[in-house]
């Protein structure tokens, strides 16, 4: 938590958490705060979770880390959730 916004990429999203890509190892239980871009939304969503899954995806012989981030919602606008849950039943998620 250096108070600085990294950009990453979402792998999947949800009214419960977000799964991303990220270059540097993460601790189970890290709390982190996050920005995100949502297209229902007008400005990023502020939000925050805690860090359930990490999963060291970097292929052999390769040079540039590749961890897949579990972050589980702990504060997050109940009105955001519900779009998110709206958002993935319209596209047949459960």
């Amino acid at each position: 938590p250096s108070g600085e916004w990294e950009m990453v990429s979402v792998r999947n999203i949800s009214e419960s958490g977000i799964l991303f890509n990220y270059g540097n190892a993460l601790e189970v239980g890290d709390e982190l705060s996050l920005s995100i871009r949502l297209p229902f939304s007008p400005a990023p969503v502020l939000c925050e979770g805690n860090v359930v899954r990490i999963n060291d995806e970097t292929r052999p012989a390769a040079t540039i880390k590749n961890y897949a981030i579990g972050v589980s919602f702990s504060k997050i606008d109940e009105e955001i959730r519900n779009c998110l849950r709206e958002q993935c039943e319209q596209l047949g998620y459960d």
